[in-house]
C-alpha cells in the first residue's frame, strides 16, 4: 500500500497529513530531511506557544504550559531551549543535517580526502578509505552506498573518473536551482512568506464568527477542462489577476509616497510650528495574493 489510510480517523488528521505531503514534497526537493524537519517542528510548537499562549499578568509561558499543550517531552525542551540559548549567544550554528550534505562536506575538509592544497580528491567507489563506501559508514546514518551513489550522481554532485573513481564536481550541495544559491534562497524566502500568509489569512477566518470581520477569501474550485480549454482558462485568469494585482500595487506605493511626504517634515507629532502634536495615526500590514491551481489527473 502506497498511502496512509485515513478514511476512518478525524478530519483534522486527514487535514494535517495532507498539508504535510505537499510541504514535504517541497522539502525534499530542497533537501531538507526529516530529522532537521523533526527539530523544526518542535522548535516551531515551543516558540508558537511562548508568543500566544500567555495569560494575563504572565511575563511569560510556563515550561508546564507548554508541555501539556504541546505534547513535547521534557527532555525535548529541554534541549530545545539550549540550543535556542546557543544560537542566541553564537555559540553554536545551525547544522544542515542532510545525510548526503554531510557526505560531500567529509569530502572537502577530512584529512585523507583533500590534497595538499586542500582540494577535494579522487576517491574508489568501494573499499578502505579514501573511497565513498568509507564515507557513506561514518556519515549516511545507515545509508547504502549504492543509494548514495544514485543520488550524488542523479544530483550531479559527482561524475564517474576512470575505473571504480569518483570526481566531485560540486562543492556546494543543492537539490534545486543548480549552481545559483542567491536564486535557491530567495526562493525558499518567497515560499515561507507565500504560505505563511495564506495560512495566516485562513486561520483568522476560521477564528471569527462574523462575516464582516474576516479577510477576503475565495478561489475558483478545480474543473475537470480539455486542454485546449484549460490553457485559455489558465491564461485568462493570470491576466485579469495580473491587473487587479498590479493596479492595487501601483496604488499602494501612490499612497505609501503621499503619506512619507506628507510627514516628512513633522519632529516629535509636530506639524509645523505652533501646531498641536498630531494624533497618533493606527497602521496595519496589509496585501493580497493569488495563485493558480493544475492538478494532475491520476
Amino acid at each position: 500500500m502506497d498511502n496512509l489510510n485515513l478514511e476512518n480517523t478525524p478530519s483534522l488528521t486527514r487535514t494535517f497529513y495532507s498539508i504535510f505531503r505537499k510541504l514535504i514534497k517541497v522539502a525534499l526537493a530542497r533537501g531538507l530531511q526529516y530529522p532537521e524537519a523533526e527539530i523544526l517542528l518542535k522548535h516551531a510548537y515551543i516558540d508558537t506557544l511562548r508568543a500566544n499562549a500567555k495569560l494575563p499578568g504572565e511575563t511569560r509561558v510556563p515550561d508546564s504550559r507548554i508541555l501539556a499543550k504541546s505534547g513535547i517531552s521534557r527532555r525535548d525542551l529541554q534541549a530545545c531551549n539550549e540550543q535556542q540559548e546557543k544560537l542566541a549567544l553564537g555559540l553554536e550554528k545551525w547544522s544542515f543535517s542532510n545525510r548526503l550534505a554531510q557526505i560531500v562536506n567529509a569530502w572537502q575538509n577530512e584529512e585523507g580526502y583533500i590534497d595538499e592544497d586542500g582540494f577535494p580528491i579522487v576517491i574508489a567507489k568501494r573499499g578502505r578509505r579514501p573511497s565513498l563506501q568509507d564515507l557513506v559508514e561514518r556519515h549516511s546514518g545507515g545509508l547504502t552506498p549504492r543509494a548514495v551513489l544514485d543520488e550524488l550522481m542523479i544530483n550531479q554532485i559527482i561524475e564517474p573518473y576512470k575505473k571504480n573513481k569518483l570526481r566531485l564536481v560540486k562543492t556546494e550541495f543543492s537539490l534545486i536551482g543548480g549552481d545559483d544559491i542567491n536564486k535557491t534562497n530567495r526562493q525558499n524566502q518567497e515560499l515561507g512568506e507565500m504560505v505563511g500568509n495564506l495560512i495566516d489569512s485562513i486561520a483568522h477566518n476560521f477564528s471569527q464568527s462574523a462575516d464582516s470581520e474576516k479577510y477576503y477569501q475565495a478561489q475558483i474550485n478545480p474543473r475537470v477542462l480539455p486542454e485546449e480549454l484549460a490553457t485559455e482558462f489558465e491564461v485568462g485568469v493570470s491576466n485579469a489577476l495580473h491587473d487587479v494585482l498590479t493596479t492595487w500595487n501601483k496604488w499602494c506605493d501612490e499612497k505609501v509616497h503621499e503619506y512619507q511626504e506628507y510627514h516628512a517634515s513633522e519632529k516629535d507629532g509636530l506639524s509645523g510650528s505652533g501646531s498641536a502634536p498630531k494624533a497618533k495615526v493606527t497602521v496595519r500590514n496589509v496585501g493580497a495574493g493569488a495563485y493558480f491551481i493544475h492538478k494532475t489527473l491520476k
